[in-house]
């Protein structure tokens, strides 16, 4: 891009790692326009009230010359993980829309340490320490909030169907027979008469 240090890549890789807050389930747009010698930042962003510019102090581009601009508009969505290029390539893009790696997730990095702890007398207590890092969209003790009741709900889900497996309509090891739960036709057998033999006159 003429009048701007970086190249596209660069400029790609920085807008990836600026992190916005969302305030509505729609995919919004917002614009960059910058003209004149700059330090280009994400505060430079104009967003609207659905959207929260974080880390306002991310360079994107260094802009050179009076009349060196930057003008482009970026469309920012919700969702869950990491969703790179080559998932989306289903979508439908604008002409001159360049798609980038997708990275929804607030946690940066989340550690754990089990450590003996003494509770009285008893030194057969563990002590779990958990380190967690966001982004700042999501603090750390929202982000354990909403992991534990993911995981919650995932046990639910488990506890539910191992209820109906044990459920009495579903017994185990056992097989319904043809005739079970029918009653046998008792068939009354009807005596027979004794022959009695004939004695001829002479």
């Amino acid at each position: 891009i003429p009048g701007v240090t970086e190249d596209v890549v660069t400029i790609i890789l920085h807008l990836k790692q600026v992190r916005f807050r969302m305030f509505s389930d729609e995919p919004q747009t917002v614009t960059l326009k910058v003209k004149g010698e700059k330090k280009v930042k994400a505060g430079d962003i104009k967003t609207s009230s659905e959207v929260q510019v974080i880390n306002k102090d991310m360079v994107i581009a260094n802009l050179q010359g009076k009349q060196t601009e930057l003008d482009m508009e970026l469309r920012i969505e919700r969702g869950i993980g990491y969703v790179p290029v080559e998932a989306r390539k289903g979508e439908k893009q604008e002409i001159g829309a360049i798609a980038l790696d997708a990275a929804f997730s607030p946690v940066r990095r989340v550690s754990f340490r089990v450590e003996a702890m003494r509770v009285g007398e008893r030194t057969d207590f563990d002590r779990l320490t958990l380190e967690i890092e966001t982004d700042g969209a999501l603090s750390p003790a929202a982000a354990l909030a909403q992991a534990t009741e993911i995981l919650l709900a995932q046990f639910q889900r488990i506890g539910e169907g191992l209820s109906k497996a044990e459920s009495p309509e579903y017994p185990r090891g056992k097989k319904a027979l043809p005739s079970e739960g029918k009653e046998k036709k008792k068939s009354k057998a009807k005596p027979k008469k004794a022959a009695t033999p004939k004695s001829k006159k002479k």
